[in-house]
């Protein structure tokens, strides 16, 4: 079964950029199961809706 993406790539996508350990801290979803990650945007997405997540990590130790 082929399933076919809603509307174009652009809207469904989200990008996050962590630089360093802070940012990450502050993106991050403990009390979720296995964690989670918090993008803030002004779009909305309903329950059940497609999203593609780019995210760059940049650890520079």
């Amino acid at each position: 079964m082929i399933k076919k993406r809603l509307g174009g790539s652009k809207r469904n996508m989200l990008n996050l950029e962590i630089t360093d350990n802070n940012m990450l801290y502050e993106h991050y979803l403990p009390f979720l199961k296995r964690g989670g990650l918090f993008i803030k945007t002004t779009k909305s997405y309903n329950l059940g809706d497609e999203i593609f997540l780019l995210l760059i990590w940049k650890n520079e130790e």
